[in-house]
């Protein structure tokens, strides 16, 4: 019990309570965040279909790969079927599930930036990553965010890289070599999502190992036998997987679903397309390089602003924490007038996204990261004592896995779509830097450390409050309900065509009639509860590119579903725009042949691009018109 009159009590007593703020900081923008844009998470059409019909035709006995064609790995959907057999098929059990995960994600996030900055830095890229990425969408699609995402390879991608990062650092204080072991079997389970984040945690787990043995100056054979258990233990997973997988599943079946997307990603044209090129800002890398070494002179800018004027103020005598805040409001003006130069509230009374803040703001990524990286392999050397040992082993760890996942943007790094599962890390991380290890930076050379992170605050408070104010103007237009109970969620007027074509369907086709969506749009089966008669649920260029348009024309040739729906689904971020039409040809070519056109729900898919849902039933199947 303390003691009130023991100084020395009271004081541990206000450490102890300082220590939870930030937590409590953190958990409160989570739950703020989660209720805010509760039910607005999923795509009413594009991906997320996908994310509950695999794992709900999974509960139905059938089989990845040998009755679906999945071209990642069995861990996200095997996970997401668990959840299902256990606590019943429905979009709300999976975004419980996926609360959870993300709830897990930030509390080991916050414990490693803890390591590897501070309390205030942890706090700050935590805040980031809840308000900015976590929740939010920026365009008319959903799916870019940890509760309802485009692919929960993702989610759980991030979590085992982190989890691994986190083992590693455990390896580093107790020298113990089960961590070792554990840290193995982590990346050997991210090595069943996806390609891109094996290779993440792969490389960020490695390098955290490297510098825990590094800095405890470990003996050859100690360090040999750390990385025997490592590789041990990324083997047992993949090893389990393929004899899990055999079971229901020839060798060589069971083979291909192994390896996931490694295959398409080395092998197919997806990868060429426009979209991942614009994506990367490979497509114009000229312009690419500009973009980003203007945006780095702006923030070189305001660096050697702030530092000069910490060190100016530090010679000042006046209360340190009142010049922070003169400065944290100074610096908040002004950074509003400059994302805001027409007025800050004519221009957010404009469409968000005209706001010129969003330009490219987030290019510098890989210069701030190759900093990180710098700073953290610096302290390798000078290292003195085990919480030296845990910052270098978390710093260098974070600083791995946020590189590692933004080479897929590495010229174009941004918030919106892809930008919450390969740029939400690097922000996080150089945020927590220029919270912490800047400030304290300054401090060292005479500076006011705290004049340092009144800029950092403010210039975190512009970032959230403005993209906070794009999601608002998406999440604002999702206001029709979709489906009921279990599967409820909110979305755009499309919703009223989707709810009325789901209806359509049940009444249409028995609940053991087949259906099949093209060219995407596999949510209409799951909420209707149709199966498709072909292992294929969506049809447009990446999957066309990976499975071969004319495997999939004769899987439907050998299994006709019932009835087919085409729906308005645009994709020219892909290059091709209409399906039938610039891509798809064959496909459309037998349905034409082989269905009769019923029913049209608003606009009609082969000729506007108004949304709507065309009904055809197979030719030689009876039944009503309507």
């Amino acid at each position: 019990m303390t003691d009130p009159g023991d100084p020395s009590s009271v004081g541990r007593a206000r450490r102890h309570a300082a220590a939870w703020i930030g937590p409590i900081v953190v958990a409160g923008a989570g739950a703020a965040m989660a209720v805010w844009t509760w039910g607005t998470w999923p795509d009413i059409v594009i991906d997320f279909g996908r994310e509950l019909y695999v794992p709900w035709r999974i509960t139905q006995g059938e089989a990845l790969y040998r009755d679906i064609a999945y071209f990642n790995g069995p861990l996200s959907p095997s996970i997401n079927a668990v959840w299902f057999r256990v606590f019943g098929v429905g979009l709300r059990t999976l975004v419980v599930a996926n609360l959870a995960i993300l709830g897990l994600i930030v509390w080991m996030m916050f414990r490693l930036l803890e390591r590897a900055t501070d309390r205030f830095g942890a706090t700050a890229g935590c805040l980031a990553f809840l308000t900015v990425f976590a929740f939010s969408q920026y365009n008319l699609n959903g799916n870019a965010n940890y509760v309802c995402p485009y692919s929960h390879e993702i989610s759980h991608g991030l979590a085992l890289g982190l989890a691994g990062v986190t083992c590693a650092q455990r390896y580093g204080r107790s020298g113990a070599l089960r961590w070792a072991l554990v840290t193995g079997i982590l990346v050997g389970m991210a090595f069943l999502t996806k390609a891109e984040f094996f290779v993440a945690a792969l490389g960020s787990s490695s390098a955290a190992v490297s510098a825990a043995v590094r800095t405890r100056r470990s003996s050859l054979g100690h360090g040999a036998k750390c990385w025997m258990a490592f590789v041990a233990g990324l083997m047992v997973p993949p090893a389990l997987a393929f004899v899990l997988l055999t079971r229901h599943m020839d060798v060589d079946v069971a083979l291909r679903g192994l390896v996931g997307s490694w295959p398409w990603v080395l092998g197919s044209d997806a990868p060429t397309m426009r979209f991942f090129q614009v994506m990367g800002g490979w497509d114009d890398i000229g312009a690419s390089l500009l973009s980003m070494t203007v945006w780095c002179g702006a923030y070189a800018l305001v660096i050697i602003a702030a530092a000069g004027a910490a060190i100016a103020t530090s010679r000042l005598r006046t209360r340190p924490a009142l010049v922070s805040m003169v400065v944290f409001v100074g610096a908040t003006a002004a950074l509003a007038w400059a994302a805001f130069p027409g007025g800050g509230g004519e221009a957010l009374a404009k469409t968000p996204q005209t706001s010129p803040i969003w330009s490219g703001f987030l290019r510098p990524l890989p210069v701030a990261m190759l900093g990180c990286a710098v700073i953290y392999l610096r302290r390798i050397r000078t290292q003195t004592g085990p919480s030296d040992r845990e910052q270098c082993v978390a710093g260098i760890g974070l600083a791995a896995l946020a590189s590692l996942l933004l080479v897929k943007m590495l010229l174009n790094a941004h918030v919106e779509g892809y930008g919450f599962a390969h740029a939400a890390v690097a922000t996080v991380v150089v945020i927590a830097v220029a919270s912490s290890v800047l400030p304290a930076w300054v401090a060292a050379r005479g500076g006011a450390a705290g004049v340092m992170r009144a800029v950092a605050a403010a210039c975190l408070v512009i970032v959230i409050a403005t993209h906070l104010r794009i999601a608002g103007y998406w999440e604002g237009s999702k206001t029709h309900r979709v489906a009921a109970g279990a599967d409820a969620f909110r979305a755009n007027p499309r919703a009223m065509i989707v709810n009325s074509a789901v209806a359509a369907l049940q009444n249409l086709i028995p609940a053991d009639g087949t259906v099949a969506v093209f060219p995407e749009g596999v949510m209409l089966n799951y909420l209707a509860r149709r199966a498709t008669s072909v292992p294929y649920v969506n049809f447009i260029p990446p999957e066309l590119a990976i499975f071969g348009e004319g495997r999939m024309a004769a899987a439907l040739q050998d299994h006709p579903p019932d009835y087919v729906l085409i729906v308005t689904r645009l994709t020219r971020e892909y290059g091709p725009t209409f399906f039938g039409q610039d891509y798809g040809e064959r496909l459309y070519e037998w349905i034409s042949a082989n269905y009769t056109p019923i029913r049209t729900i608003g606009g009609n898919p082969l000729s506007e691009r108004r949304f709507g849902v065309l009904i055809a039933r197979r030719s030689d199947v009876g039944g009503p018109s309507r």
